[in-house]
């Protein structure tokens, strides 16, 4: 099946329609929304070892290079 292809103003349209849906929602399930987008990013994060990588770059020395 070949991939459907869109123009990037379809896209910035549906994208803009997205985020007005978004925006409407009751103030409780945004919450609930944006809860549960943290936590699968924040277990993303943890799973790709970002937090071990800016560890390391933390205690590096400076350079100015």
């Amino acid at each position: 099946m070949a991939a459907a292809s869109y123009s990037s103003d379809v896209l910035q349209t549906s994208i803009f329609h997205i985020s007005e849906a978004i925006q409407n929602l009751p103030p409780e399930l945004l919450e609930k929304i944006y809860k549960k987008f943290v936590a699968v990013k924040m277990r993303e994060r943890k799973e790709m070892g970002w937090n071990e990588v800016l560890f390391e770059i933390n205690e590096a020395p400076f350079c100015e290079k």
